[in-house]
């Protein structure tokens, strides 16, 4: 949002006219402008998907193929705190801690009092 004074000459008050912000001063003009960084809506339907497929590896024990999913899914924009908690994973497999700490605390962001986060948040902060 930008905020413009309502004089004439770019902003700047004529001799005589009070300062932007004191009193007496004329109108104020608003002008919007949208961000070129809105997303698209994402299709549900899908993303229910690949977090059912994420789960699945992960619980049949392919950890591996469960990392591989969930960071497919986040380079495509989906966020969910078992994806990051097992991107985290693998950056605490490879001693990245710091980096870890960034996806378990946007778990955290995104849901509070999800147990499974909040744990490995918890791990991760004790490696250190």
């Amino acid at each position: 949002m930008k905020f413009t004074s309502g004089s004439s000459n770019g902003g700047q008050p004529k001799s005589g006219q009070p300062k932007a912000g004191q009193p007496g001063q004329g109108g104020f003009r608003v002008s919007y402008s949208l961000s070129s960084n809105i997303k698209p809506a994402r299709d549900a339907a899908a993303d229910a998907r690949r977090l059912q497929a994420v789960g699945e590896a992960a619980q049949a024990g392919d950890m591996d193929r469960a990392i591989v999913l969930a960071e497919a899914a986040l380079a495509e924009g989906q966020e969910h705190p078992m994806l990051l908690s097992l991107s985290a994973l693998r950056l605490e497999r490879e001693n990245r801690l710091p980096e870890a700490l960034i996806r378990l605390h946007r778990a955290r962001e995104i849901a509070p009092h999800d147990i499974g986060a909040l744990n490995a948040l918890g791990l991760c902060l004790h490696r250190l």
